[in-house]
């Protein structure tokens, strides 16, 4: 008898660039300290873009940015990723000079999945980061008041961990209502609740095999 092999359900995966590269933080990706957010609003296939557009990239890979391009990955969210995991290595291992994108990361949503549907993927092959929350339009709410407006959440930047993400889902919803609240003062931009994703749902983990050194 076969034994079945233990598994998560993922989306997909984004391929990304980490900030504690070299001395400085570098792009948009934010950076408290010697912590740094490790959430979905990053950009995918970032370092792959510049040599694609000066027409030398291998044409291997030049084929997963053009095919990544066709299909659109859950609208709603402007967010992009991958599903082919063979796919994401490769493009992971592609150094072109700048700091590396060095970082594979998986995603699960219960809001994705509802749309663009989920899979099955080795679960020893991911590591728990934690949960982001994410609006319609693509924005993290953990990365635009952690990071911007900090003073207004004070309670509840003891719930984040060191990936600047939350730990466990029921401290999402008692962020939400802070949230709220600054919201309906006019301190932070203003979200209908029911445009931001379940919360507990934004599940990001971290590939250990395909994670590189910074």
């Amino acid at each position: 008898m076969s034994t079945r092999i233990n598994t998560e359900k993922i989306n997909g995966f984004l391929i990304l660039m980490r900030s504690l590269v070299g001395a400085q933080p570098y792009g948009t990706i934010c950076r408290l300290g010697d912590k740094e957010y490790r959430g979905a609003e990053r950009c995918h296939l970032e370092n792959l873009f510049y040599d694609y557009y000066d027409q030398k990239l291998p044409s291997e890979l030049r084929q997963i940015v053009e095919s990544e391009g066709e299909r659109s990955h859950y609208i709603p969210f402007f967010l992009h990723y991958t599903r082919d995991y063979e796919n994401a290595v490769k493009a992971l291992a592609y150094k072109d000079g700048r700091p590396p994108l060095c970082e594979l990361i998986a995603i699960h949503s219960d809001a994705i999945t509802g749309v663009d549907g989920d899979f099955e993927f080795d679960a020893k092959k991911v590591e728990w980061l934690g949960y982001d929350v994410m609006a319609l339009g693509g924005s993290s709410l953990i990365i635009n008041v952690f990071f911007f407006r900090p003073h207004l959440f004070s309670r509840s930047r003891v719930l984040i961990n060191e990936n600047r993400l939350f730990t466990r889902a029921e401290d999402i919803d008692e962020y939400l209502d802070d949230y709220m609240r600054n919201a309906k003062q006019n301190l932070v931009e203003p979200y209908d609740r029911n445009a931001i994703t379940t919360p507990g749902t934004e599940r990001i983990f971290i590939t250990i095999t395909c994670r590189t050194s910074p």
